[in-house]
């Protein structure tokens, strides 16, 4: 299910658990004055394709895998030995997607959308949500990510934290909860530090200010959609 809403963002397979870098919907000075161009070029042409590069390396040696998420989760899980460079590669690369493709130089936030709604109910009000999302980038020691979860077993969405590269299914409590991720915010200081150098809650308030929430809403409504085949 949570592979299903990645590829709602677009098809990023060469082969068989080998990755290509997935080009941008915009052009890299899209996002001024909020993310600036060099900022945007050498987050996604250097770093974004660095771990692509690497996980394409590490998993050079896996078999009996069909999708990366499924290895990830066994890794967060302790089924899955040595693997390290599939964890840290792995999930830079599933987090960036995220974090790319889910921003737009026009976005339009549809009060009626399910998204808006299902926001607004589980966190009082979308302006409180926005508030809570910041405090929870604030708490992020050193580098890490702050990802918008839909639990499917709850059908609920949460906020949740992980250090360094790690996907939600590294938060403690989560491998076994199949976590899919909705929206994800780098606080990596690569991700801003060339125009808001250490003020992380100028970035993070920017940052709200170009979220594709129509690109959002889609892959909200693919997830409640797949939840109520079940």
């Amino acid at each position: 299910m949570f592979f299903q809403a990645l590829l709602l963002l677009g098809s990023v397979f060469a082969s068989a658990l080998q990755f290509q870098l997935p080009s941008l919907p915009y052009p890299y000075d899209a996002l001024e004055p909020y993310l600036d161009a060099k900022t945007m070029e050498l987050h996604h042409s250097k770093h974004f394709k660095a771990y692509t590069d690497n996980l394409n390396a590490a998993l050079q040696s896996v078999e009996g895998y069909s999708d990366l998420i499924s290895l990830l989760t066994d890794i967060a899980k302790g089924k899955f030995k040595d693997g390290v460079a599939i964890r840290n590669n792995g999930g830079g690369f599933i987090n960036h997607k995220y974090y790319f493709e889910t921003l737009s130089p026009n976005p339009k936030l549809d009060q009626t959308s399910n998204f808006y709604k299902a926001v607004s109910k589980t966190f009082g009000s979308f302006e409180e949500f926005q508030s809570i999302f910041e405090a929870k980038a604030m708490s992020v020691f050193g580098s890490g990510w702050v990802f918008l979860v839909w639990i499917p077993s709850t059908a609920k969405l949460e906020i949740v934290t992980t250090p360094n590269q790690d996907i939600p299914q590294f938060a403690p409590g989560y491998a076994n909860l199949g976590p899919q991720i909705v929206i994800a915010l780098d606080v990596w200081e690569h991700a801003y530090y060339l125009s808001y150098q250490n003020q992380r809650k100028a970035y993070v308030a920017a940052w709200f200010k170009v979220l594709d929430y129509e690109k959002i809403s889609s892959v909200y409504d693919g997830l409640i959609s797949q939840k109520d085949e079940l």
